[in-house]
């Protein structure tokens, strides 16, 4: 694990999503930073795009959103 420090702005500055998605759910601020990989026909292991988190995040009845659509919900609360 890297260590990240969060900077003032939140996702609409730097995409700190983990952050904003604690203080949305007045959760304690934090996060970790992974990401999900898949392997392919010859043993290559690749970072999963968009699509492939997708069908993990429905294989596993998990909920998914973008940082996009995070931000487009802060500016629709003014939550800046």
């Amino acid at each position: 694990m890297v260590p990240l420090r969060a900077r003032h702005g939140g996702v609409l500055e730097c995409r700190e999503a983990s952050v904003d998605l604690c203080r949305l759910t007045q959760q304690p601020e934090g996060g970790v930073l992974c990401e999900l990989v898949n392997e392919d026909e010859m043993g290559t292991t690749r970072m999963a795009r968009r699509d492939d988190c997708r069908t993990f995040a429905d294989e596993q009845n998990l909920n998914m959103i973008s940082v996009e659509m995070l931000a487009a919900y802060r500016k629709s609360l003014y939550v800046l």
